[in-house]
């Protein structure tokens, strides 16, 4: 058995040897994406068949999220907007990315966990540079209380947002000065 199936068994196997040396300090399990049943199972859907293993204490589970990844890795279209999501077009503004957060949050309420997103950006490429993008994404993970990093603050081009000047515009700075947004 192989892909997000066999993920959590191998995960609690890890995490149980690392206990066995160290019980100070936090792990961090990440979802799994891969095939299941022949059909592609993305990273954040992971959390669909993931459990968290049982007697381990100081455990966060951690996604990485570049949805629409036509839009956040490619720099592709404006968000929000029409993108192909496996394989079909979909309009992607903030409710689609509430579903698409789903998975993780409904398994944060299950498991009553800790949750973090250890990456996420949009590709300042675009014209818009992400804005409206970060504004929505952030929103979400801080409506959740999830913990979160922005991806690559400067050291990948497309997602250093020192390069971005809709970033910089007088128009979003007093915006992007908020707390929430400052590294």
């Amino acid at each position: 058995q192989s892909g997000p199936a066999s993920w959590p068994e191998l995960a609690g196997q890890l995490a149980a040897a690392v206990r066995k040396h160290d019980t100070r300090h936090t792990i961090i399990i990440a979802a799994h994406g891969g095939l299941r049943d022949g059909q592609w199972v993305p990273r954040h859907q992971g959390f669909t068949y993931l459990v968290p293993p049982r007697d381990i204490a100081n455990i966060v589970f951690e996604d990485h999220i570049y949805n629409p990844q036509e839009y956040a890795e490619k720099g592709l279209g404006t968000y929000p907007g029409i993108f192909r999501t496996q394989g079909k077009p979909a309009y992607w503004n903030k409710t689609k990315l509430r579903e698409t957060l789903q998975p993780i949050l409904d398994f944060q309420h299950k498991y009553n966990v800790p949750i973090y997103i250890g990456e996420f950006a949009p590709n300042i490429t675009v014209s818009d540079g992400g804005v409206v993008y970060l504004r929505d994404i952030v929103s979400l993970f801080e409506e959740y209380h999830w913990a979160w990093t922005f991806h690559s603050y400067r050291t990948a081009r497309i997602y250093d947002v020192n390069k971005a000047p809709a970033l910089r515009s007088e128009e979003h700075t007093s915006e992007l000065q908020s707390p929430m947004y400052l590294v």
